[in-house]
């Protein structure tokens, strides 16, 4: 028995040692991110008179970080509708 505890102590220990740890959202940095995304700048510029290049992949991609700073809730004030209608303008150059 005087054995068998120690190796209980260590297995405890490890299998509480090993849980997921939760990363901290810091919504400073995730708007900081945001502002720095290349779609931020075309957003400021819109509308354009010519599709800015690469302006659906940059949507797409600023549309992931705006969700999950949505999800985090980094962006007061912002509601579900404003998500989706920001989503939106990713195909707003596209032809019909």
């Amino acid at each position: 028995m005087k054995k068998l505890l120690p190796f209980l102590l260590l297995t405890l220990f490890v299998a509480t040692s090993c849980e997921d740890e939760v990363e901290a959202v810091s919504c400073a940095t995730v708007i900081t991110n945001l502002a720095a995304m290349p779609f931020s700048a075309q957003l400021q510029n819109f509308p354009a008179t010519e599709e800015p290049d690469n302006w659906k992949i940059n949507c797409e991609a600023y549309m992931v970080e705006y969700q999950a700073a949505y999800d985090d809730g980094c962006l007061d004030g912002v509601t579900a509708d404003d998500v989706t209608t920001l989503d939106a303008f990713c195909d707003v150059y596209e032809t019909p």
